[in-house]
């Protein structure tokens, strides 16, 4: 019984291997998740915000963080803390995978932790694309009724450029392009 590994070791060990594979999870999940849910043939481009990689490596802290509590001490007050956070986890694991921004033929679709919003492209007064220096562009969507919707550029977006050029042309959308230093 002496070549037996302690339980502050396994802790620490499944800690360390959970560390190392979080990142490629980080990554991947929100790809994979939202190509085979959320795909659809009326979407131009599924674009996936930055929150939901931010949540997921929320949830990857709190399993490690509860791994390393639980090879410090195992008290019941560990153990609590370590439900709070498996709970957290979960929660975070959970909203991660609910929020998308498709591009249509017919405008755009959002979708933000449940909460669907559509905006049409012939409600729309104003297609502004900001360039900066130092900065990620962006696009800023204009609607009739005051409300506006902003995107930041990515490669997805980059490619997608000419498509939205010819969407503004198309449905007479004022198209402004912004240069700032």
């Amino acid at each position: 019984m002496q070549h037996a590994l302690s339980p502050q070791v396994k802790f620490i060990v499944f800690a360390v291997a959970l560390l190392l594979l979080a990142p490629f999870f980080i990554f991947f999940v929100p790809l994979i998740y939202s190509e085979t849910i959320y795909i659809n043939i009326d979407h131009l481009e599924l674009l996936i915000p930055l929150r939901n990689f931010v949540l997921i490596g929320v949830g990857f802290a709190c399993l490690i963080v509860m791994l390393l509590l639980f090879a410090w001490k195992r008290q019941r007050m560990t153990y609590m803390l370590g439900i709070i956070l498996v709970v957290g986890a979960v929660f975070a694991f959970s909203q991660s995978q609910r929020s998308y921004i498709a591009i249509q033929d017919d405008g755009i679709e959002m979708n933000m932790y449940g909460d669907l919003k559509n905006y049409h492209w012939q409600d729309m007064n104003e297609m502004m694309y900001d360039i900066f220096e130092a900065d990620a562009n962006r696009y800023t969507f204009k609607m009739k009724d005051g409300e506006s919707v902003e995107l930041a550029e990515n490669g997805q977006l980059e490619a997608l450029r000419g498509t939205l050029l010819s969407i503004a042309r198309k449905h007479n959308i004022n198209y402004v392009e912004n240069y700032h230093e």
